[in-house]
């Protein structure tokens, strides 16, 4: 009647999917280094080590972090980030910034 109740198990198999198949949602989407919320200071160094600023680490993750100053700062294109409560030292570039938040990435 409808066409589906009278087929074997051997006729669906013959049957071939000619649309290809669309990506799952989760597929799309860029992964993202899971993110820890610290809430660390820090100090920022420029490269050449002219300019030192204070910041707080908001959240922190292998590939990057998310720093906050108090006012706005100038950033320059490559930076030494210092956390004394974790002993950590290493090298940063600038990816994005708002007014006070600069987001980074490690290198």
């Amino acid at each position: 009647m409808f066409g589906w109740l009278g087929k074997t198990d051997k006729d669906k198999s013959e049957q071939v999917d000619t649309e290809p198949a669309e990506p799952a949602y989760e597929d799309t989407l860029t992964a993202r280094a899971f993110r820890k919320n610290i809430y660390a200071d820090a100090t920022v160094t420029s490269h050449n080590g002219s300019c030192t600023n204070r910041a707080i680490i908001l959240d922190i993750s292998e590939t990057g972090a998310r720093l906050r100053f108090t006012n706005s700062i100038e950033i320059d294109d490559l930076m030494t980030i210092r956390i004394a409560r974790y002993n950590i030292e290493c090298r940063a570039l600038p990816i994005w910034r708002t007014r006070t938040d600069v987001g980074v990435k490690f290198v």
